[in-house]
């Protein structure tokens, strides 16, 4: 029963992220905004080529939160660029 209660809790998480970068295909969920938005920001960080071209779709319950994870999400992204961009001017 134990197992049960626990499969509902993964089969309908509070938040879900969509990362799709061509080559990847990443479903991210988690209990929290934080958890899930922290787990996205790690995949972005890991995906070779960066985030040019990547597309996130973000699923959840609660329309503002949305609008916040994607807004850290843009964040994260440019971070990325920029470092990707200054990397670049250094070789």
């Amino acid at each position: 029963m134990r197992q049960l209660r626990t499969f509902r809790k993964i089969g309908n998480p509070f938040r879900v992220i969509v990362i799709n970068s061509g080559p990847h295909l990443l479903r991210l969920s988690g209990p929290s905004e934080r958890a899930v938005a922290d787990a996205a920001e790690t995949a972005l960080r890991h995906l070779d080529g960066g985030t040019l071209g990547v597309a996130v779709q973000i699923e959840c319950r609660d329309s503002a939160a949305g609008r916040r994870i994607a807004a850290y999400l843009v964040d994260v992204a440019a971070e990325l660029a920029l470092i990707a961009s200054e990397e670049c001017q250094q070789d």
